[in-house]
């Protein structure tokens, strides 16, 4: 109600105040929501990032996942970048998941790893890799 104005006026003030008191997976997306849009006071991405975190919750993974996608405010995490390339599965996401493997971006340097995605991968980049190891 205070968030979006049903019933009475737009309160954000008070819809933050709810939103922290309850503490539900739900309230903790709407609160990241209101402090990735800086509703009713400033922008923090670092926070909104943390709330949809702590959420788990299907809209909030998916709000994190713009905030990577977007890369706003503070640098990619690169563990959930990896499972995001995992989850889709797709010849180009394997390509750049055993690219992060192979140059050792957001964890260490795993050629093992590197070749089996390159290998599961049909995208012709991967193929030129595999060449190189």
């Amino acid at each position: 109600m205070h968030l979006r104005g049903y019933g009475g006026e737009v309160d954000y003030v008070k819809a933050r105040q709810l939103f922290s008191e309850s503490g539900t997976p739900q309230a903790k997306n709407n609160l990241g929501l209101m402090y990735l849009n800086g509703c009713d006071g400033e922008v923090d991405y670092v926070k909104a990032r943390e709330l949809f975190i702590e959420s788990g919750t299907p809209h909030a993974k998916n709000n994190l996942r713009l905030t990577h996608h977007r890369d706003i405010g503070v640098s990619i995490e690169y563990v959930a970048m990896r499972e995001m390339l995992r989850d889709a599965g797709t010849s180009v996401s394997k390509y750049i998941l055993g690219m992060m493997y192979r140059k050792g971006v957001g964890g260490p340097v795993n050629d093992v790893i590197a070749r089996q995605l390159f290998n599961e991968s049909n995208f012709s980049a991967a193929k030129k890799e595999l060449e190189r190891m």
